[in-house]
């Protein structure tokens, strides 16, 4: 299949393109969105409202801006930018580059850094909004009623939360395959760390923290984070697979960098960028597997407002590592 074959790619539509980017959603996304919707009935019209714009048109936008920092970050190292997916769980960029360590990290850290402008953007929003509800300009990040009369005030309220939740969820937690995942795993590979030694601790710490994610989606009645916490927990399972059949060499977490660098992908195989469309079977149970996909994702919202999510997926093509790119 070519790349740019974008009917090939199952249950997902086109939205159009971002800087020569496609982008695509995926029809299970509207699943969430109405699942969300119809669980904030409870609170009441403007609520619904609210939950329809917060978890579809705002979420996407967050999540494609998100995405279109890893791709432009790759595009600044050489790298090419191919496409965006977006999907329930936050967005796949499939960008490809070949590079250092440092590099590899400047590109993982790149997404969550779009929330720093996002947030200011709100924020200069907020001043006039926040007039307008309360008469003050002494603006605070209370959320105000969710009604006619302070609508626009708690919508640009939400969007500032959701911003900084993303970036501290990508940014803080060490669990792979969330862009914190990757920045770890690079850093110790930047420190001399053995490929095996840093793929150990990654699955150490990122185990741990998928169980409580779940714990805490539990309690809290979050599905969104429990369904990140599943998903970080069985690309945890495949890391912790290719270490037992000795593979880390094609596990997609240690194929950005170039192969004149410790740990680098020397012994991945080449192959047509179509590799990355075969992430979601790419099984490690297997000695014999083959490994293109990573993702990230991040989940995590108030009451009625699961915050989105983001995800890295890697494929290959000769010559270059490639990555189906993260989001919140």
């Amino acid at each position: 299949m070519q790349w740019n074959d974008f009917n090939k790619f199952p249950w997902s539509i086109p939205l159009g393109s971002v800087l020569r980017i496609p982008i695509r959603l995926h029809v299970t996304f509207f699943i969430l969105w109405i699942a969300q919707t119809l669980g904030s009935i409870y609170y009441g019209t403007w609520y619904v409202i609210l939950s329809l714009i917060v978890m579809g048109p705002l979420l996407l936008l967050t999540i494609v801006v998100h995405e279109l920092g890893h791709c432009l970050a790759a595009r600044s190292i050489g790298g090419t930018a191919e496409s965006i997916l977006l999907w329930p769980l936050g967005g796949l960029a499939y960008i490809g580059y070949n590079t250092t360590y440092s590099k590899a990290i400047w590109v993982a850290a790149a997404g969550p850094l779009t929330h720093i402008p996002m947030v200011a953007i709100w924020v200069a929003l907020l001043f006039p909004a926040y007039h307008a509800s309360t008469g003050s300009w002494h603006i605070t990040l209370h959320q105000p009623p969710v009604d006619q009369s302070h609508f626009g005030h708690a919508l640009i309220v939400v969007a500032i939360l959701l911003n900084i939740t993303l970036f501290a969820f990508n940014i803080l937690v060490p669990a792979y395959p969330l862009d914190g995942g990757r920045i770890l795993a690079n850093t110790l590979m930047a420190m001399g760390a053995s490929m095996r030694m840093t793929a150990i601790a990654t699955v150490a710490i990122a185990t741990p923290v998928a169980v409580g994610l779940f714990v805490f989606g539990i309690v809290v009645f979050q599905m969104v984070t429990i369904l990140v916490a599943v998903f970080i927990l069985y690309s945890t399972f495949q890391l912790f697979m290719a270490i037992r059949h000795d593979k880390l060499s094609e596990h997609p977490l240690f194929a950005s960098v170039s192969a004149g660098g410790a740990g680098s992908a020397a012994g991945v195989d080449g192959g047509s960028p179509a590799n990355a469309t075969r992430a979601a079977t790419t099984d490690w149970s297997s000695p014999g597997s083959q490994a293109s996909k990573s993702g990230t994702a991040a989940g995590f919202g108030t009451p009625g407002y699961p915050g989105p999510s983001s995800g890295m997926v890697t494929g290959r093509q000769p010559g270059s590592a490639y990555y189906v790119g993260n989001a919140v």
